[in-house]
C-alpha cells in the first residue's frame, strides 16, 4: 500500500501538463479569417478578369487590328510608375490599365498605370477616376511579354500611318503574371484611340 502511493505520488507530481494557451487559437482562427478574406479577393479578381474577357469576346476582339467603336471606359488612376502603382491598394483588384505616349520620334514610353474598371461604377472611396469616352479605337490583342508592348504598339502606329491616331494607346492586361508564370503567354487588349473619325474607314488592315 505504502509502495503503491509513493508510485502514484512520482507519476503524478510536478506542474501538470498545460493546456494550449488561448493566445494560440485565437492566432490561428485570425490566420485562418485573414486567408479566407485573400481568397475571396482573389475570387473576386478573377471573375473580372471573365467578365473582362467576355466582353472581349462579345466584341470579336483578335490579334488582327481593326476600327470598333468602345463603350466609355473608366480606370482608377494608380501612378506615373509600376512602384507607384503597386502601393495602391487597386493594384491588384482590376484588370491593370498601361497608357503608353507615343514621342515625335516615334519612341514609345510609358506614362501612367490604373486599374481598369471597364464600363463598371468605380467603388465608392476611389479618387482619382479617370474616363475613355465612347470613341472609335484601332483595337487589337497582343501574345507577349510586357516588354513586347511597346515593339507591338510601336508597329501599329507605323502600319496605320494613314490613320490619326492618338499619341496615347492603352493596354489592359488579359492575362499577366497573376494567373501565368511564362511571361511570353500574357495577353494584353490595346486600343488605340482615333481622333478624326471622319476620315477613317470602317476597318482597318492588320
Amino acid at each position: 500500500m505504502r509502495f503503491s502511493v509513493g508510485l502514484n505520488r512520482r507519476t503524478f507530481s510536478g506542474e501538470p501538463p498545460k493546456l494550449p494557451a488561448r493566445k494560440y487559437f485565437v492566432n490561428f482562427i485570425e490566420k485562418l479569417r485573414q486567408d479566407a478574406a485573400d481568397i475571396q479577393r482573389a475570387i473576386g479578381i478573377l471573375e473580372r478578369k471573365c467578365s473582362y474577357l467576355d466582353t472581349l469576346q462579345s466584341q470579336s476582339v483578335s490579334e488582327a487590328a481593326r476600327l470598333a467603336t468602345l463603350p466609355l471606359r473608366r480606370y482608377i488612376y494608380l501612378g506615373e510608375n509600376d512602384l507607384t502603382a503597386a502601393n495602391n491598394e487597386y493594384f491588384f483588384d482590376y484588370p491593370l490599365i498601361t497608357a503608353y505616349a507615343r514621342s515625335e520620334n516615334g519612341l514609345i514610353h510609358k506614362s501612367g498605370l490604373g486599374a481598369y474598371l471597364d464600363t463598371n461604377a468605380p467603388p465608392d472611396d476611389a479618387e482619382d477616376i479617370r474616363v475613355l469616352p465612347q470613341q472609335l479605337c484601332l483595337v487589337c490583342n497582343f501574345r507577349g511579354s510586357y516588354d513586347a508592348v511597346y515593339t507591338r504598339i510601336a508597329e501599329l502606329y507605323r502600319k496605320h500611318a494613314n490613320l490619326p491616331l492618338s499619341r496615347t494607346a492603352y493596354a489592359v492586361n488579359v492575362v499577366d503574371h497573376l494567373v501565368e508564370n511564362n511571361q511570353n503567354n500574357y495577353i494584353v487588349n490595346i486600343q488605340i484611340p482615333v481622333l478624326d473619325t471622319q476620315q477613317c474607314s470602317t476597318k482597318a488592315a492588320q
